[in-house]
Order: structure tokens, then sequence, then C-alpha cells
């Protein structure tokens, strides 16, 4: 596994945007949706079946993690559409949960 530094990440996700014929905000958002539904049948398959029922596989590590891939990918596009960064993103998340006393 490699590791990618938050601002490398931004830059190759704005180089592989394509040319919409949408809002950019809406595809990126529906975008997100979409993926993020792609990861609850990975874990629902995984992890609300018990082995014998119809359905069931384990979830599947490799798939999840591409799966996750395309989740950052969405939420980064979405983010940097409003001049938002991951970093900004990851700040403002921990504020919100520490404040919470989650942490």
């Amino acid at each position: 596994m490699r590791r990618i530094s938050s601002i490398h990440y931004e830059q190759f996700v704005q180089s592989a945007q394509a040319e919409m014929s949408v809002a950019p905000e809406i595809a990126w958002a529906v975008g997100l949706a979409g993926e993020t539904g792609e990861v609850m049948e990975i874990i629902k398959k995984g992890c609300l079946r018990v082995p014998g029922d119809v359905g069931y596989v384990e979830v599947d590590r490799a798939k999840l993690v591409l799966e996750l891939g395309d989740v950052m990918f969405y939420l980064t596009s979405l983010g940097l559409e409003y001049g938002i960064t991951t970093d900004e993103i990851r700040s403002g998340n921990m504020t919100k949960l520490e404040g919470r006393g989650r942490v």
C-alpha cells in the first residue's frame, strides 16, 4: 500500500474528473450516494446474514477497499467543488466528534 498525501490525492481527483452534462455538485453528490450504497451492499451481505443464509458471503475486504476508494473520490470531488479540502473535512469532523465527547 502506498502512502498518499491529501494534496496529491486531491490533484489526482481533479485530473481524473470527466466533463459532465449536469452541474458538478449534483454529479458528485449522486455518485457519493451511489457508491455509499455499494459499500452498504458489501456490509449487508457479510454482516446482516449468518453463515448458511441464502446470499451470505464473507465481507470481501479487497472489494470493500475499492468501493471505499470510490466513496473517497466522490467525497473529495464534492468538497473541492466548494473549495473544501480533505484536510478541512477531517479536521472539522474531529473537532465535531471531540465536542460530542466521543474521543
